[in-house]
């Protein structure tokens, strides 16, 4: 989705494709895709000058209910503006919807100054502090969702039947046509499969550089719910939508390159881990918990963290090891890390902008990682737990150093301040499980 495009190239695109509307869209701080749709000749207009947004669009939760105690969007301030700025890179036309095209767009303030507050600006800034120092980071989305009946919200058939060719056929008119639309956008997924869940499913999306491989995964996730929408199914990528079914997991896999993208810098010898692999790792898994908190958002995240899952509990690490926090696979110049602990619904620029600050600390700070993990990753005294809650995990990010020296205070206050409004949200509801259990014997 990078490919360098000009002012001029976009509207001879448009002409050419008759475009009549562009979508433009940003990441909000829980990760869901907003934006506005815009007729193509003002969008053209607004190119240079960017389209304003109320601030609130990045204040609210994900049911746009306004989350009190945030210094920039706030009854206080009167929610003023902020600007989207097209990032023409990300022009592409939508092969779902005729005669529209799409754009990832930058946040800045009205004055044009960058927005602290923004997804992408955060996973950008990571960015150019692991360039400062060297390392071109790439990075690729593995994503699990569930695809669902429109009725019912059931999931499309029953029963799990993990890499079953046979049972996939029944979902590859939709898997086919999102395969090729998504590459027909700029967004390559080398293969899909039946996951361990009834109509669950996993796509892997080639690597690319850390924002790019986060604008990806963003306009995957929704382009999968628009294409589901289109066939009047569901997709979901929501962590746990059932209690005895498998979990949908974000497993994002890094390494680090020279500044010209050509020499993967976690190349060692034979399995031998070199040490800036080692030293990378070291800060992934001793930050784990500090940043959890951006791997997994929501109340229902935690519930996917349970043992004999396939989703990790605890802090470790394994060579290709399916059942710890984190996979090294070595592989010559395909050698990485894949980092387990995300849930689907996470946003991608933080998830990413998590793992890298993780890892260039463990890098700066020269840590190690612990014993790899042969075996069951699971077992008692092979690492220590992972938070099991949103409240347990917001606490380790308040109290880290680390999520300020990469993020901003500011930003870090009010991911902080989100989190605590979710919290708050869920301890005031009433459950059915609540009343099936207290409401006949108190």
């Amino acid at each position: 989705m990078t490919t360098p495009i000009s002012k001029n190239d976009v509207i001879a695109l448009i002409e050419e494709h008759d475009i009549r509307t562009v979508q433009i869209g940003y990441a909000d701080i829980q990760g869901v895709m907003r934006g506005k749709y815009i007729p193509a000749r003002f969008f053209v207009e607004s190119i240079d000058k960017g389209v304003a947004f109320c601030v609130v669009a990045l204040g609210w939760d994900i049911q746009c209910m306004i989350v009190n105690g945030l210094d920039f969007s706030s009854w206080a301030n009167g929610f003023p503006d902020m600007l989207a700025k097209p990032d023409l890179s990300t022009f592409h036309i939508l092969p779902w919807r005729e005669k529209t095209a799409f754009v990832i767009c930058n946040l800045v303030t009205e004055h044009g100054d960058p927005f602290v507050y923004s997804p992408r600006y955060i996973l950008e800034q990571v960015v150019e502090q692991a360039k400062a120092s060297g390392f071109t980071p790439f990075m690729a989305s593995e994503l699990e969702f569930y695809l669902l009946r429109e009725d019912a919200r059931t999931p499309l058939y029953g029963g799990v039947q993990c890499y079953n060719v046979y049972k996939g056929g029944e979902a590859e008119f939709f898997l086919g046509e999102l395969r090729e639309s998504m590459a027909k956008m700029g967004i390559y997924i080398e293969a899909s499969n039946t996951e361990y869940g009834p109509a669950q499913f996993e796509v892997n999306i080639r690597y690319s550089d850390a924002v790019d491989c986060a604008d990806k995964a963003m306009v995957f996730k929704n382009g999968t719910k628009e294409l589901a929408r289109n066939h009047g199914l569901y997709a979901t990528f929501m962590s746990k939508p059932w209690y005895v079914e498998s979990g949908n997991g974000y497993h994002c896999h890094q390494s680090l390159w020279d500044l010209e993208g050509k020499k993967n810098l976690f190349e060692g010898s034979g399995h031998e881990m070199n040490d800036v692999m080692k030293n990378y790792l070291g800060g992934l898994l001793k930050y784990a918990r500090d940043l959890q908190a951006l791997a997994a958002w929501s109340i229902n995240a935690y519930k996917r963290v349970a043992e004999y899952s396939y989703a990790p509990t605890r802090i470790n690490w394994g060579e290709d090891n399916r059942t710890t926090g984190a996979r090294a696979i070595m592989g010559g110049t395909a050698s990485r890390l894949e980092y387990r602990v995300g849930a689907a619904e996470a946003n991608p620029y933080l998830y990413l902008a998590a793992n890298l600050a993780a890892g260039l600390e463990g890098i700066n700070s020269k840590l190690s990682p612990p014993e790899k993990i042969v075996g069951d990753g699971y077992a008692e005294g092979t690492g220590e737990l992972l938070c099991t809650s949103l409240d347990q995990a917001v606490s380790f990010f308040e109290k880290s150093k680390l999520p300020k020296n990469y993020f901003g205070e500011k930003f870090v206050d009010a991911y902080v301040t989100i989190c605590k409004h979710e919290l708050d949200e869920a301890r005031k509801f009433v459950s059915e499980w609540e009343r099936e259990r207290y409401l006949e014997f108190t």
